[in-house]
């Protein structure tokens, strides 16, 4: 695989891994890549549009300012807003907000447009069609996650597993010649290595969730940060069903990013999470004590990207997100998704 490729696959897992909608064109207005959250956006798989022009979804009304957008761009000009009106399938239109920037590559590459995009509305009656593409989605996610879970448990896991127990083995026979202890920083480097991967494992995918129970999962994993002196977290719900599979990993993955952004940012003692059936979709709300901040200001502020993450996790299914947070004064999320199965 020449070097090109290789960079070009890179790029694609990366792309792949985050869940910002994110599409990659050339100097021609082609799809060179883009990842299954800005597929979702427009109702496709990512196989189909790869190679195609932009342009060919793009409303002909709005295709002159994309072009110029890009233009600018490829000139030199840092980064540059649009909003454009795409064709999706069944006959609707959504419109997306665009920022576009040039990738930086060496001159020896052909230039590349970097695409990110944000929903602004759903302009026609693709709606139904999207929730299913999107359920989809998050079901393979899901069954992936599963896999590798799986081949982390049966390989990694296991050897380390064995080194360890190989490890006390040479811990006995050393002292029967006087050598106690000289195993224990390697015993103690591989107990931290198993006790991560188990970390790992549900992280990757909660046992609970599997068993189809979301609010066990948060609060199992509420439990860990309490179990490191972070804030002590509350559950209450009133949901008469549980969510589906998709339902349950877009709210259980965004309230473990809210738990962690709170451990990490918030210096929070309490933080309280409700999930609530709400018009037709399930609502989740997480709030904190902790010093707040600023909400008004950029949602990327450092240290906040995953404000973003959550925003685009939302976004995604055809919710949306939103923060309420001052300085001294806690931070509230909420968080409303669509039911995702009819």
């Amino acid at each position: 695989m020449s070097r090109s490729l290789a960079a070009l696959a890179l790029l694609r897992a990366v792309l792949d891994g985050t869940p910002l909608p994110i599409g990659i064109v050339d100097a021609r207005s082609s799809w060179v890549a883009l990842n299954p959250a800005m597929a979702v956006l427009l109702g496709r798989q990512p196989g189909e549009l790869v190679g195609r022009d932009q342009g060919e979804l793009v409303h002909p009304g709005d295709r002159r300012v994309t072009e110029e957008a890009l233009r600018q761009v490829l000139e030199g000009r840092e980064q540059v807003s649009v909003e454009a009106r795409f064709f999706v399938p069944l006959g609707g239109e959504v419109l997306l907000r665009l920022r576009l920037s040039k990738m930086q590559l060496p001159s020896r590459y052909a230039p590349l447009v970097l695409a990110v995009a944000e929903q602004v509305s759903t302009l026609g009656g693709i709606e139904e069609s999207r929730v299913e593409l999107a359920g989809q989605l998050l079901r393979a996610r899901e069954d992936e996650r599963s896999r590798i879970a799986g081949e982390v448990h049966d390989d990694p896991l296991q050897w380390m597993v064995a080194a360890s127990l190989q490890l006390q083995l040479l811990e006995s026979r050393l002292a029967d010649v006087g050598l106690a202890g000289a195993t224990c920083p390697a015993e103690k480097a591989t107990s931290t290595a198993i006790g991560r991967l188990r970390a790992l494992l549900v992280e990757l995918h909660p046992p609970s969730l599997e068993r189809g129970d979301l609010l066990d999962s948060i609060r199992e994993y509420g439990q860990r940060f309490a179990d490191i002196e972070g804030p002590q977290v509350t559950l209450e719900s009133s949901l008469r069903n549980e969510p589906s599979g998709p339902e349950a990993s877009v709210l259980f993955r965004v309230a473990r990013e809210a738990l962690a952004n709170t451990h990490k940012h918030a210096k929070a003692k309490r933080v309280a999470l409700q999930v609530i059936e709400r018009r037709g979709g399930v609502e989740l709300v997480v709030a904190d004590d902790g010093q707040g901040f600023d909400s008004r200001s950029s949602p990327d502020l450092p240290g906040h990207f995953g404000l973003a993450s959550m925003r685009a996790r939302a976004a995604s299914v055809g919710g949306h997100l939103e923060v309420e947070s001052r300085p001294g004064a806690g931070t509230k999320i909420r968080m409303w998704i669509p039911r995702l199965t009819r």
